[in-house]
């Protein structure tokens, strides 16, 4: 995980500590889940206004205005998708270590990250549906100007109260990620990992399949289907971008078009 921020540096050390604690103080079994961004709920759309994707997209509305280069990839996995294969895989690890934890092979630990192709997409793309599903009018602009414009926004005693204020404290992150950090987005994990004579490691990808075109039609003979996947909601990933931003307009976080 790249932790040149102070966000990734404390998922870095919380990680740490919890494999410290499998090594020093003989927990059973240790299971790390990294999830990428998590987004909103599949059908309500209920999601984090902190997010940073989420103050990327609010800063783009708040300056009407939004890069192209370089492309930021976002990441989504849908926090009830998220909180399912949680649930679903921690019961079912428990059943597992039940009969594994044993004299010869005591302790487990495993490191899951959890991806999902199907929510994942661009600034761009994200803009199109603000634009073209939504009503907004957001035009395209240099990074340079991009991050004129957001400082000018927050700054501005004439913006929205509620976005400026929300903008403020996230300014810095927002202007200096692009310009000096590019190759943080999007996340990336990356696992080493090590074994002992007493100690079983096992790493894993939770690859989800893509959304099913019929409601709860998933290919059960796909390879990469994992038996803990959430029940697949027939909606495109335009209709479920659209149903986030809603929520955010909804509940007065993002302002309206």
């Amino acid at each position: 995980m790249n932790v040149k921020t102070g966000y990734a540096q404390s998922k870095a050390v919380a990680e740490r500590l919890v494999l410290e604690a499998f090594r020093t103080r003989k927990v059973p079994s240790v299971h790390v889940y990294r999830p990428c961004a998590i987004s909103g709920h599949m059908v309500t759309g209920y999601g984090n206004t902190n997010d940073f994707t989420t103050l990327l997209i609010l800063a783009c509305i708040a300056c009407k205005a939004a890069f192209q280069n370089p492309e930021v990839p976002i990441h989504w996995i849908p926090v009830d998708e998220v909180a399912h294969i949680i649930a679903v895989e921690s019961s079912a690890r428990r059943s597992r270590n039940s009969r594994t934890c044993t004299d010869t092979n005591p302790q487990q630990k495993q490191v899951t990250n959890m991806v999902n192709p199907s929510y994942s997409t661009t600034l761009t793309n994200a803009v199109g549906v603000l634009n073209q599903a939504m009503g907004y009018s957001i035009r395209a602009v240099t990074l340079g100007e991009w991050s004129s414009l957001v400082d000018s926004a927050v700054q501005d005693t004439n913006t929205n109260s509620t976005t400026n204020n929300t903008l403020f404290p996230a300014k810095p992150l927002l202007l200096t990620t692009f310009t000096q950090h590019r190759h943080m987005l999007p996340p990336t994990f990356t696992t080493s990992t090590t074994t002992t004579t007493t100690t079983s490691t096992d790493t894993s990808e939770i690859l989800l399949p893509p959304a099913p075109t019929q409601p709860n039609n998933a290919d059960s003979s796909n390879n990469n289907n994992h038996n803990s996947a959430h029940p697949r909601h027939s909606h495109s990933l335009r209709d479920y971008i659209r149903t986030c931003f809603q929520y955010f307009v909804s509940h007065g976080f993002f302002p309206p078009p």
